[in-house]
């Protein structure tokens, strides 16, 4: 098959005005201009760009459902809510769901790849059912470190009933999920268990000032919830970074998610260790979290793409409400040291995809030519609705 188009971005080189892709058994086998293609079965796509399918590098699917409830609740507040929410309202039948709404959504939107970090482990079953790739992170949670055993023992229970589910295109991984809701044996206990299957290591990290606070000085709004269960409190770490190296849970092709509050002794680990980080512009924005250091990240060669994390944001808007004047105000309202948004040359395209473990590749753009690309290892290829502006609606997948 020959896909005609206006313009074709292959991402690793320039656009190719009036181009063409070609397809043979599931292997793309041209990319360029429509005058040297091979003979073959035409489907001209008219006015459109044509471009491989995008990567959301951090979602919760399984959460699209509740988007629009516990709006303008503090960070530590919201946490809580939320799980108590799901808990009570949202049982694996309307998770699941919800996770198939969320993908439809994104794949209107061009998204064809996720990383999903998900609790119930139904998003497995959403991106198989819908032909989607990805990678789903199974959560592990336990800020208590007596409840450490019975935690592990549930968390490899679940991977051994999820495991078989994995496709070509659908692979599992597991996630501690954050500072806050995991102990340090937890974290040490889950790195192990990782290494022991060869699954793929994702978590939420430097993300909040209460987590820092937590982490770096024992004190704040999740020390005291701790206090309130029992749960013994002190300094855990230099920084949640730090706290992470210190347990060996930052593998190669580990995903960190946020990245917002860390130095450049941080960003120095995270480079030698062979990390990725999924940047969230906008929930970080709407909590008033601050701004990654990108440009620093990038110039230490880290990997970095973009999710748009919970159900509080559209895939499609994941960016464009990060500039919106309700989400420029919770950014300015974040604590003095966060940092100030950068600009993002062009050059991060050709940067993000440094140095990404065979493994983990399911998150970011390669760095090569689409041609003798695979269709279903690099996502299906999606095209842009006629005219310059648009609605993301008007994409689709060919």
């Amino acid at each position: 098959m020959r896909y005609h188009a206006r313009w074709v971005l292959p991402i690793t080189q320039p656009p190719i005005e009036n181009g063409t892709v070609v397809e043979t058994d599931g292997k793309i086998t041209y990319v360029g201009p429509r005058t040297g293609a091979p003979a073959g079965k035409d489907d001209d796509l008219g006015d459109t760009i044509l471009l491989p399918g995008l990567v959301n590098t951090h979602t919760h699917l399984e959460l699209t459902a509740m988007r629009g409830f516990l709006e303008d609740l503090d960070f530590a507040d919201w946490i809580d809510k939320l799980r108590q929410s799901r808990n009570e309202i949202l049982d694996d039948a309307k998770l699941l769901d919800s996770a198939k709404f969320g993908i439809i959504e994104g794949v209107e939107a061009g998204i064809t790849t996720y990383a999903d970090t998900c609790s119930s482990g139904v998003v497995m079953q959403a991106m198989v059912a819908l032909g989607v790739r990805g990678i789903m992170y199974q959560e592990v949670f336990a800020p208590d470190p007596s409840k450490c055993d019975a935690a592990v023992r549930e968390l490899e229970e679940r991977l051994g009933s999820l495991e078989p589910e994995q496709t070509d295109l659908v692979q599992l991984g597991v996630s501690p999920h954050a500072p806050y809701t995991v102990s340090d044996p937890l974290y040490a206990a889950t790195g192990q268990l990782a290494r022991k299957r060869n699954l793929p290591l994702a978590m939420h990290i430097a993300e909040s000032a209460a987590e820092e606070d937590l982490v770096v000085r024992g004190e704040g709004a999740f020390a005291e919830r701790w206090r309130r269960r029992g749960i013994e409190v002190s300094k855990r770490a230099r920084s949640p970074i730090a706290l992470l190296e210190k347990h060996e849970v930052l593998e190669p092709g580990s995903l960190l998610i946020h990245c917002v509050r860390v130095d450049d002794a941080d960003i120095t680990t995270i480079a030698r260790r062979g990390c990725s980080v999924a940047h969230c512009p906008a929930s970080n924005a709407k909590f008033g979290h601050g701004v990654a250091p990108l440009l620093p990240m990038l110039a230490a060669g880290i990997p970095v793409g973009i999710g748009s994390d919970s159900g509080r944001h559209a895939p499609p808007r994941c960016i464009r409400c990060a500039s919106s004047p309700r989400t420029r105000h919770h950014r300015r309202c974040a604590r003095p040291r966060a940092r100030r948004p950068h600009r993002i040359s062009r050059s991060w395209e050709g940067r993000r995809s440094r140095r990404v473990p065979h493994r983990h590749r399911a998150h970011y753009t390669r760095r090569r030519s689409l041609l003798g690309g695979d269709l279903r290892a690099s996502g299906p290829i999606c095209r842009a609705g006629d005219g310059a502006r648009q609605s993301p609606r008007g994409t689709r997948q060919v």
